[in-house]
């Protein structure tokens, strides 16, 4: 098994986070879910890197396949994608690297009521590993989705639709609300762009002053 839990997710290079893997492990995860709850869809995201639609569109695909909705909601931060799971109740995944290299990324998953635990990460992939045995067979007999260097096969894959905004539009008025106007006045702020996906919460309501101060203080991507 290549990828590996880090914090609260997968990661490793990209070259290794192949479709099928991506697949699988996401399948993992959504099937460990319905064993605790009774999701009708699923909130999924991510973040500026090359390799994230790409893999969006396998953890859609694998939604699919769990008859679940695959609910888009566009290049947030990570904090947003888990605040909208917890508002509707329903699991989420956040396709980010963080601050790794280009080279790497890595898979973020959410319960509906907060972060996978490691008690989760155990179950989940255990569960991998029987899936990408049952995969392993079907690739050889032909039957798979996937092709053998693990690509979703022409005709397979999912397009990710029109973006839903309400996760990025919850996120930013929360803080507005919370932070009071001015609360930076005065500080040095620094933003870490890199993949983030913060660059476009801070153009939203960008006539608001107090936004782009309280933004810039209590975003992590």
């Amino acid at each position: 098994m290549t990828l590996k839990f880090g914090t609260s997710g997968v990661r490793g290079l990209v070259t290794d986070m192949t479709d099928r893997a991506c697949y699988l492990y996401t399948l993992a995860f959504l099937q460990y879910v319905k064993t605790t709850s009774s999701p009708r869809a699923v909130a999924i995201a991510g973040d500026h890197r090359k390799s994230t639609p790409r893999i969006l569109r396998a953890i859609a695909f694998a939604a699919r396949q769990e008859g679940l909705l695959a609910d888009y909601c566009g290049l947030v931060p990570t904090p947003a994608i888990a605040l909208y799971g917890l508002k509707n109740e329903m699991p989420s995944i956040m396709v980010t690297g963080s601050h790794i290299p280009e080279d790497r990324n890595g898979i973020k998953y959410n319960m509906p009521w907060g972060e996978v635990l490691k008690g989760d990460e155990e179950e989940i992939s255990r569960r991998y590993c029987d899936l990408e045995r049952e995969e392993a067979a079907r690739v050889q007999a032909g039957t798979s989705a996937f092709t053998g260097t693990g690509d979703l096969k022409p005709g397979m894959g999912l397009e990710l639709g029109r973006e839903n905004p309400a996760a990025r539009r919850d996120y930013v008025e929360r803080l507005v609300r919370f932070f009071p106007t001015g609360c930076l006045d005065g500080g040095k702020i620094v933003f870490y762009q890199h993949s983030s996906a913060i660059r476009r919460c801070v153009s939203y309501r960008q006539s608001a002053r107090s936004l782009t101060n309280t933004l810039s203080y209590s975003i992590w991507c």
